[in-house]
């Protein structure tokens, strides 16, 4: 056959979306023409289209040895690049692509997105812009555009881009979700859960979609629907955490459990598995016999929670059980609602012997003790919407109390202050440079704290299930386990809320609020 027919055949075939039908025919073209460019390209998009991202770029490499300034080899490679993960080169090449074919919508519209990836919003925006300005009709490109405004927290302009590109295919369900998350992060949940459910008619596997509305509901203090929803979380590719390889089945709270063993595991982050473990003692009060696997700074404060026989390392060997569970799964399994009695009760308590440690290493504090936290991780996908410069609270501290650092990590610039300021004492200050080496310390210092004043993170759930009087600082939209607009915690009466308003900027008056 020749290369023509050849060609013609598996274009063909790779037009009507058959690229591995295709490809046979394409390596028997490139075998007769192996320099041949018409041959590497259309090799190299059927390889893409088949997710073979390395083979496709090399490929465009051999074209673009052959024609270098040839902008559809570019473009091309541009994209197996960002698959691939090589973010910059892609850039390049799509930079390289524009200024040969200025009027390439999609070659400005990939740009926008790899450059959405690096984070640089500003550049994104303004080349998916260009985008949309070339082609108006370019639905994709207003979604994309929606999601760098979304990454950059423009939240609004993510609603409107999302509205426009739905304007033009109102059956893409992704947008639908998409859509859906921007007006949770307005507040709009009512119409949040709306583009949710639309985007689960349009496409029912849409996991993402199902997760979040689940949390929309939780934070609207429907437990019945948002933890069912939540157990969506096992579904999501993007979820990082996993049931543990343990050959057992997952309670549901079905099966009697009475003389049973049954492995309660953490998952997520240390805030989570102290705020779900309270409800191991149910189980125990159903006759389960318990062991806990937490994350090993929590496992020697996790022993005296009533109920557990066996505290264990949660990334260690697991032992043989009955059935296992995931700590954040028993609230469904237990029917726990807002008002489940004794719910907020404390049920942990400080080593008494740390205490006396840390009582000794504060006898010179004789104000008022608050205790601080203004930030938690740095990667955490929400630290920008729930961490605070510590520039912004050190202004507004009142010269009537003791101030102690509680959190563990201090971001570098926030050491810059707490050097240069004596006003805040660190772990350092009190115990020679010795740090926290896990919660039972924190835990101890906590106890001895009059007040606690706290962003979103572990400590606001340690504070809280201590019974230390605690202030969290919240965002305009919090997590789901804070619910919507209430000022005290179904969790914890100890806790007090303060939150941000949608239309406020910054965390003056909040900070102001929670250390008057």
């Amino acid at each position: 056959m020749s290369l023509s027919d050849l060609l013609t055949r598996a274009k063909n075939l790779h037009q009507k979306g058959d690229a591995k039908a295709a490809m046979p025919l394409y390596q028997q073209a490139l075998l007769q023409r192996p320099n041949d460019p018409e041959t590497l390209y259309y090799t190299a998009a059927a390889k893409i289209h088949l997710k073979d991202f390395k083979g496709g770029a090399t490929l465009c490499d051999r074209l673009l040895k052959i024609k270098p300034d040839l902008p559809d080899a570019l473009f091309l490679r541009g994209c197996a690049m960002q698959s691939l993960g090589a973010t910059q080169k892609a850039v390049a090449d799509f930079n390289k692509t524009i200024m040969m074919q200025p009027q390439n919508h999609t070659a400005h519209a990939n740009l926008g997105i790899a450059l959405t990836h690096l984070k640089r919003f500003d550049d994104a925006i303004a080349s998916l812009l260009k985008a949309v300005k070339i082609k108006p009709d370019y639905a994709i490109g207003y979604k994309n555009l929606g999601a760098a405004y979304f990454e950059a927290g423009q939240i609004q302009d993510a609603k409107t881009a999302f509205k426009t590109s739905l304007s033009l295919n109102p059956n893409d369900a992704l947008c639908h979700y998409n859509l859906g998350k921007a007006q949770a992060g307005l507040a709009r949940f009512d119409e949040a859960i709306a583009s949710y459910d639309t985007a689960l008619r349009l496409h029912p596997g849409l996991v993402d979609a199902r997760w979040n509305k689940s949390l929309v509901m939780l934070r609207e203090g429907d437990f019945e629907q948002g933890w069912q929803l939540y157990e969506s979380r096992w579904d999501n590719s993007q979820f990082t955490d996993r049931k543990p390889d343990v050959k057992a089945p997952y309670w549901t709270g079905k099966a009697e459990i009475a003389g049973k063993s049954l492995l309660l595991f953490s998952e997520q982050g240390l805030g989570d598995s102290i705020q779900f473990v309270r409800l191991a003692r149910q189980l125990a009060e159903k006759g389960a016999i318990i062991t806990l696997a937490v994350q090993k700074p929590l496992m020697r404060l996790c022993q005296q929670i009533e109920g557990v026989g066996t505290v264990i390392d949660r990334r260690g060997k697991l032992p043989e059980c009955d059935f296992m569970c995931s700590l954040m799964s028993l609230p469904l399994a237990l029917g726990i609602n807002a008002d489940t009695p004794e719910l907020a009760r404390p049920y942990l308590a400080p080593d008494p012997q740390r205490v006396q440690s840390f009582k000794a290493l504060l006898k010179d504090s004789k104000k008022p003790r608050i205790g601080l936290v203004w930030s938690g991780s740095a990667t955490h996908t929400n630290d920008h919407n729930r961490s605070i410069a510590l520039a912004d609270i050190i202004r507004h501290l009142p010269k009537d109390y003791d101030f102690f650092c509680l959190q563990k990590d201090i971001r570098p610039d926030d050491q810059k202050i707490l050097a240069a300021s004596p006003v805040i004492k660190t772990a350092a200050d009190l115990n020679k440079g010795q740090r926290f080496f896990d919660f039972d310390d924190t835990a101890a210092l906590c106890s001895l704290m009059d007040r606690i004043v706290t962003v979103d993170t572990s400590i606001a759930h340690l504070a809280g299930a201590l019974g230390v009087p605690t202030i969290v600082m919240l965002s305009a939209v919090a997590d789901f386990r804070w619910l919507r607009e209430r000022q005290d915690s179904p969790w914890y009466s100890s806790v007090t809320l303060v939150r941000r308003r949608i239309d406020e900027d910054n965390w003056d008056r909040v900070i102001k609020e929670a250390l008057a």
